[in-house]
C-alpha cells in the first residue's frame, strides 16, 4: 500500500513538473518571439476575415525595416476608437515608405 501511495505521490510530481515547463516554455515565446491577434473589422479583407486569429512575429523588425507589401501590428493611437473602449492594436499593410507620399 506504502509503494501505491508512493507511485501516486511521484505521478502528481512529474505531472506538476511537466506543467509547470510547458507553461514556461509557452510563456517565452508568447513575451519574446509570437503574440496572437485577432482581426477585428473588414479593412485588411480579403487577406484577413473578420474574427480571424493569427500569431504575429515579434522578432523580424528587430533586425529589419518593415517593406512595403508586408503586413504589421502596431498599438493603435490614443484617438482610435477601438471595440475595447481601453486600447487595441491595428494590423494594417505597409503601402508606403519613410519619405514617399501615399
Amino acid at each position: 500500500m506504502e509503494n501505491f501511495f508512493r507511485s501516486i505521490g511521484e505521478f502528481f510530481l512529474e505531472l506538476t513538473q511537466s506543467i509547470v515547463i510547458v507553461i514556461s516554455i509557452l510563456l517565452i515565446v508568447y513575451l519574446f518571439f509570437a503574440q496572437p491577434h485577432q482581426v477585428n473589422g473588414l479593412s485588411m479583407y480579403p487577406t484577413f476575415d473578420n474574427g480571424d486569429y493569427l500569431f504575429t512575429d515579434k522578432i523580424s523588425y528587430r533586425t529589419g525595416k518593415p517593406k512595403r507589401g508586408d503586413v504589421v501590428v502596431f498599438k493603435a493611437p490614443e484617438a482610435a476608437q477601438c471595440p475595447t473602449g481601453t486600447g487595441c492594436d491595428f494590423i494594417k499593410r505597409v503601402v508606403g515608405l519613410p519619405g514617399e507620399t501615399v
